[in-house]
């Protein structure tokens, strides 16, 4: 991030104070001339971010100082600000014809430090991110990429929109800048459509500056209705280029951070924080639909309650941090067992329920009876971890719901309990594996 130039052209000593230290607060190096002589020589030795300049100089008429300024090669783009001490509404208008970009009252310094603070932050901030050029004429996309790549942007440039189309759906962009008038079978207009067509967010979401040589307002407005984000006329201005360009990407970044976040509410929401595993909540609410569409295209699901062993037995012995590690190391046997379309939820407390589409009881209770020996191969903080399992599936009898098949799943599981625990039992009879408990007493 490079520090901001700003040039400070102000006759009285204490306001050059007053004025340097706001720019120097801002994060810019003020570069302080007393006259507009003075602020000519820095001028036409180096280029500037800003000039704040005072509307009585000593040896000019602000008015036509500022019209020298605009002639300047360097200094064409550059925001000029001029602080008065006179109300004159004349005076302002007078001064925003000649080139002004802003103009406040000397005793106005909170709104004019705030002003600065703003071209600070743009003018020291560098572009970043990669950019989807349309351009038919290389000659034209040379100078686009070359002003887009100057300002730190990646630019990937095409002639042909279908070349351009095909790129758009490989890669990710943050801008897309296109021609309207393209010298080939797609126009800019139809290549816009093209883009916002697209399916999901990304299609949606990617802002498109459109350009073009012909000033038609029709045009023009006919590709913003088709999904442009922005118009800009050529000649391409480098300074206004960039400016809007870097204004969309900076649109479209606050849009992606915003999902960002929605996102991790929504992950906070659904989600068990000890052990990253979904929630009751999400459970049975992808249940019903789950088991919804296994009755409609005629599939089995099965369900597997799991209680950890002895789990009372470990929070009063060993303390409730050990209580949670083992909670932890649990969900994470649980985890690592499950495919892509199984749900796997803590419940509550040492509680856990799996979630499995397109598996028959025979499959949900060999997975089972797999996890099991996982679990208790677990040594947390030097102790022994079992559980005991109930499984159940939606063929086993006229399921309803989701608390039907938990019912017989739970029912199945306690009767593991009962049986010696670190065991997997099924809601049908007789479909059951045993082997020896861990902890000594509890749940």
């Amino acid at each position: 991030m490079r520090q901001p130039r700003i040039l400070i052209i102000e006759p009285t000593r204490s306001f050059q104070r007053l004025v340097a230290s706001v720019v120097s607060d801002a994060g810019a190096q003020g570069v302080v001339a007393s006259d507009a002589a003075e602020g000519m020589h820095f001028l036409e030795a180096g280029k500037f971010d800003a000039i704040c300049a005072a509307a009585t100089l000593p040896d000019a008429n602000v008015i036509e100082f500022v019209k020298r300024v605009r002639a300047w090669p360097t200094a064409r783009e550059t925001p000029i600000i001029v602080l008065t001490a006179s109300g004159d509404e004349s005076f302002v208008s007078d001064a925003l014809k000649a080139g002004v970009t802003e103009v406040f009252g000397r005793g106005d310094i909170h709104a004019f430090a705030r002003h600065i603070r703003d071209l600070a932050r743009s003018a020291g901030t560098a572009l970043s991110g990669r950019v989807l050029l349309l351009e038919d004429s290389a000659a034209i996309a040379l100078g686009i990429v070359r002003i887009l790549s100057k300002a730190g942007l990646a630019v990937r440039d095409f002639r042909a929109g279908g070349d351009a189309i095909a790129a758009f759906d490989a890669d990710d962009f943050d801008l897309v800048v296109t021609d309207v008038v393209l010298d080939n079978s797609m126009s800019g207009i139809v290549f816009v459509r093209e883009l916002r067509g697209k399916k999901g967010m990304r299609g949606a979401r990617v802002p498109i500056l459109a350009i073009s040589g012909l000033d038609d307002s029709a045009r023009r407005i006919e590709i913003l209705r088709a999904g442009a984000s922005d118009f800009l006329n050529k000649p391409i201005v480098p300074e206004e280029f960039v400016a809007r360009v870097g204004n969309l990407i900076g649109q479209k970044r606050l849009l992606d951070q915003i999902e960002t976040q929605h996102a991790e509410l929504r992950a906070l929401a659904l989600t068990d924080q000890l052990t990253t595993l979904y929630n009751r909540h999400f459970l049975l609410e992808v249940a019903q639909m789950t088991l919804s569409d296994a009755r409609r295209h005629r599939y089995p699901v099965s369900m597997v309650v799991v209680d950890i062993d002895h789990f009372k037995t470990v929070n009063d012995t060993y303390g409730h941090a050990v209580g949670d590690r083992v909670i932890a190391a649990v969900a994470g046997a649980i985890k690592a067992a499950c495919r892509r379309e199984d749900v796997a939820a803590r419940l509550g407390g040492e509680e856990f329920v799996l979630l499995l589409p397109r598996c028959a009881l025979d499959q949900a209770l060999a997975k089972s009876e797999c996890l099991r020996g996982e679990i208790a191969a677990l040594r947390v903080s030097g102790h022994a971890v079992t559980a005991s399992f109930g499984v159940a599936t939606s063929e086993d009898a006229e399921i309803a719901d989701f608390d039907a098949l938990f019912a017989l799943a739970d029912a199945a599981m306690y009767r593991a309990k009962r049986d010696g625990r670190n065991r997997v039992c099924s809601g049908r009879a007789g479909a059951q594996s045993a082997a020896a408990p861990a902890f000594a007493s509890g749940s």
